[in-house]
């Protein structure tokens, strides 16, 4: 169409979008990132706002190799909930999934920042797409060979 043009697709491993209290839609490009308070002394990849109950280094969300999956760290002094069970700096790493909630900021509901964590999932017929599609190419391999025995 003239005149119209397409946002362009971006690419990444996961998707963090704003729930409640942070208009956000960042799409992680990297093993890590680091979420956090606006700083002139620390680089943070998700600035979650300028309040003090978020730390400068308040999360960090890397992708495990090991173990297959996301995981989320709580380096900086404030905890964080993920689907309402608290995390703080002693806790063992939370794995994320999709759809995983995550709720930074004042306890109160006040200042709380939610975010979802979202995976690129397969649709649900996929896995029946590919059965399909190995079936028919092997159903032309089949009929190939049976035209080059006659």
């Amino acid at each position: 169409m003239a005149g119209h043009r397409e946002k362009p697709l971006k690419a990444g491993f996961a998707k963090l979008v704003g729930v409640h209290g942070l208009d956000l839609d960042y799409t992680i490009q990297k093993y890590e990132v680091i979420l956090g308070r606006r700083s002139k002394s620390t680089q943070c990849d998700v600035i979650l706002g300028d309040s003090m109950s978020i730390s400068r280094v308040h999360a960090k969300i890397a992708y495990n190799f090991s173990k297959r999956m996301w995981e989320l760290t709580v380096p900086g002094k404030n905890g964080l909930y993920i689907n309402r069970v608290l995390y703080t700096p002693d806790s063992q790493p939370a794995i994320l999934t999709t759809c995983s909630l995550l709720e930074i900021g004042a306890g109160d509901g006040t200042g709380t920042v939610t975010i979802m964590f979202l995976l690129p999932v397969e649709e649900e017929d996929e896995p029946a797409r590919r059965r399909d599609w190995a079936a028919q190419m092997q159903g032309k391999a089949s009929r190939k060979r049976q035209r080059v025995m006659a």
